[in-house]
């Protein structure tokens, strides 16, 4: 069952190319120096909106395809797991404790489930470097979560960022 808006017009590998030729024009013109200039302050701000606005494109499909709905509102990545507030304040939803390094969090979007009262589902994070890091599946037990690097690809910086995605565990929301 195809899930997706009527308005999300783009596949995901047309999206990802996208982002990824927005990203290379914006740092073209940061390497030429031209940003100093209005007309290329000007250009550098409807490029980074353009960005802005097909990462979140992305990122809606992607809470939509696995039925739950981005959300602006941050939380805490222990909002996913049943022992809430573990070693952290659950109104911060960065934790220095897992990502001192941004090796765990960095880039985060914010999943909800659709029906009240708007549980958190997910968190799906981009951190730089195309590896998974060493400590994710014991962070997962740690706090009770399902932490996953999935097949998917991470639409924060394409061939720069890893796609990491951290989650209630099935058995306590199907």
């Amino acid at each position: 069952m195809n899930m997706l808006p009527a308005s999300f017009k783009m596949t995901g590998t047309e999206l990802e190319d996208e982002i990824l030729a927005l990203l290379t024009c914006a740092a073209e013109l940061t390497r030429r120096g031209s940003h100093f200039d209005d007309r290329s302050r000007e250009r550098r701000r409807q490029l980074q909106g353009l960005i802005r606005t097909a990462r979140l494109q992305y990122a809606v499909a992607f809470g939509l395809e696995r039925g739950w709905h981005h959300s602006r509102a941050p939380f805490a990545l222990t909002a996913l797991s049943p022992q809430q507030g573990v070693d952290e304040d659950p109104h911060v939803w960065w934790n220095e404790k897992y990502a001192h390094d941004t090796s765990y969090l960095d880039h985060p979007f914010f999943y909800r489930y659709p029906e009240r009262p708007f549980l958190p589902a997910a968190i799906a994070a981009h951190p730089y470097g195309r590896r998974v890091p060493a400590g994710l599946a014991a962070l997962g037990d740690r706090l009770n979560i399902h932490a996953e690097a999935p097949d998917s690809i991470s639409w924060w910086y394409p061939t720069q960022t890893s796609l990491l995605l951290y989650r209630c565990r099935p058995e306590l929301h199907p």
